[in-house]
């Protein structure tokens, strides 16, 4: 039987817009799922971080550099060395999660807080230990708005795409 406003062995222009809605929505799903996992990992590390070991390290360099975006947000760059087993380590994450992009102050109060030559505690990754963080046991406020932000997407799309899918209420209002 065919459907009306199809021709013989041509899906209708209903359930073409359907299927193209369904994919491009689950896609989307998948693509924030992908991004929640990776959030969620961040989150894990750090608190998994909390039982690493630690030594006394120093800081090389730190400053709120460009580049975020299209080149008009900043972030804090701050490196630091420590040495571990004789074998010296050259580190650059500050904390787990997203650094987020900001001011140019905002990166500078950050950046600020370690003083190039300063001494820092580092937490090294015993099995490797060029994995390393200064801080250990929190994550950046950026990465709880990631997850926050990446959940709702990810509801949404999976709704919006069980409803087309179902019903194709929507793809009627669309035309």
């Amino acid at each position: 039987m065919l459907l009306r406003g199809s021709t013989l062995g041509q899906p209708s222009s209903s359930n073409t817009h359907r299927f193209i809605f369904v994919v491009g929505w689950s896609v989307t799903a998948l693509f924030m799922l992908w991004g929640l996992t990776c959030y969620v990992g961040a989150v894990a590390s750090a608190y998994t971080a909390k039982k690493w070991p630690s030594v006394q390290g120093t800081i090389i360099s730190s400053r709120a550099v460009r580049g975020c975006g299209k080149g008009t947000s900043y972030y804090p760059a701050v490196q630091y060395r420590y040495v571990v087993g004789g074998v010296t380590y050259t580190g650059s994450r500050i904390a787990f999660g997203n650094v987020g992009c900001g001011s140019e102050g905002e990166a500078k109060v950050i950046a600020d807080e370690y003083v190039v030559n300063a001494a820092v505690l580092v937490y090294f990754n015993s099995g490797q230990p060029s994995d390393a963080s200064l801080v250990v046991g929190q994550v950046l406020d950026d990465t709880w708005l990631g997850i926050v932000m990446m959940s709702v997407i990810f509801i949404g799309s999976i709704w919006f795409a069980f409803r087309v899918f179902v019903s194709g209420q929507f793809i009627g209002r669309l035309k």
